[in-house]
């Protein structure tokens, strides 16, 4: 398999909280319409996060309380020591471990029973960013939301561009406590280590978070002296993003006509987006 560069120059747009590939209109498939049911959990359960009232691990399947009300294709997966689910009147529930604020109650409470993540009851969409303790969610409009671990900026909360560590503020890379407005329009979301991607509706794709390998795509590497969570720029490549998928060590992009392109890690460290085959 070869790997082409399709390189295109970039252009400072000054400062954002990510990184703009693209800006059309591509097809994207209908969102798949979640059905209610029983919820069953298993396995390690050492912080309560399989949300039945103790701590004691289980290597057989036990529901949860005795709802059907819990939605499939919510997409929420247990990161750590937590777990989100979503119900089918919208709201947000959390348990587990709560050391960094990543339930989203405001607290660091640690919580054993599945317990309602404030009073929205908009939510279609949850799940655990990356390898750090925090957490995303998206609205039935397509805002989507973050909390919980911050310090790398995984979170997209930061409204600084590329910043020397030394004049980094810590409230930059604060904890959120509570689920917090990050952007519209979003249709996906992805993170692989302490870095992450977001897919919108018109087609573009932004990053945000550590960038030690060219994962956010920015045509830069950057080492432990600067981070890059929130310097946007548009990279002017004429496609139509509508997926994308983790990688080893950054992300996979694909576009409309088929074209497959990468970021980070992959064989040879790539920090802008490079076409596959």
């Amino acid at each position: 398999m070869s790997f082409t560069s399709s390189r295109g120059s970039a252009t400072n747009r000054g400062t954002g909280q990510f990184l703009n590939f693209v800006t059309t209109n591509p097809p994207f498939p209908p969102r798949p319409t979640p059905t209610p049911g029983k919820l069953y959990v298993s396995g390690d359960n050492s912080s309560g996060q399989l949300g039945l009232g103790n701590t004691a691990s289980t290597n057989t399947l036990i529901q949860v309380g005795t709802g059907n009300t819990w939605l499939t294709g919510s997409n929420p997966r247990v990161n750590g020591s937590s777990l989100h689910m979503i119900k089918s009147d919208g709201t947000l529930w959390g348990a587990g471990d709560n050391s960094f604020y990543q339930l989203g109650f405001g607290n660091t409470t640690n919580v054993t029973s599945f317990t309602q993540v404030g009073s929205a009851t908009n939510w279609i969409w949850c799940a655990m960013a990356g390898i750090n303790e925090g957490a995303f969610a998206i609205t039935t409009n397509g805002d989507l939301y973050s909390w919980g671990y911050n310090y790398n900026a995984t979170l997209g909360q930061s409204a600084l561009g590329r910043t020397l560590l030394a004049t980094w503020q810590s409230t930059y890379r604060a904890n959120i406590t509570i689920p917090t407005y990050v952007t519209s329009n979003v249709i996906k979301v992805v993170t692989i280590n302490s870095s992450t991607a977001i897919l919108k509706n018109d087609g573009t794709i932004w990053t945000c978070g550590l960038n030690g390998t060219g994962e956010l795509g920015y045509n830069v590497t950057e080492n432990n002296d600067y981070t890059y969570p929130s310097f946007a720029q548009e990279v002017t490549y004429k496609n139509n993003w509508i997926d994308i998928m983790p990688g080893k060590q950054g992300f996979l992009a694909l576009n409309t006509i088929g074209q497959v392109y990468y970021t980070g890690y992959f064989y040879s460290d790539a920090g802008s987006p490079i076409e596959i085959g």
